[in-house]
């Protein structure tokens, strides 16, 4: 049973879930489970989600940054230190 009542629908959202609903007739759904289908991808894209790319240029490189410094092992930079204080 949807959770919502088509009867709140925008008029945007009843085009949408009506071409939905065709589509799934179109396919040899039956109207009644076209109609369930149709209500709920509306229901479920019309969400208020954030957007998923909400980064600033500087943002994606700082965590790509961050993300190949983690990767990289710590015993190069350590062995190098100790080879200089060995030489030292």
């Amino acid at each position: 049973m949807p959770r919502r009542s088509k009867k709140k629908y925008t008029s945007k959202q009843e085009r949408k879930a009506h071409r939905i609903e065709k589509g799934y007739e179109e396919r040899g759904v039956s109207s009644k489970e076209a109609q369930r289908c149709a209500c709920a991808t509306v229901n479920k894209s019309d969400r208020n989600l954030p957007p998923l790319n909400t980064y600033s240029f500087e943002q994606l490189q700082r965590r790509r940054n961050n993300r190949l410094s983690a990767s990289k092992p710590t015993g190069d930079r350590r062995s190098a230190r100790h080879l200089q204080e060995l030489l030292a």
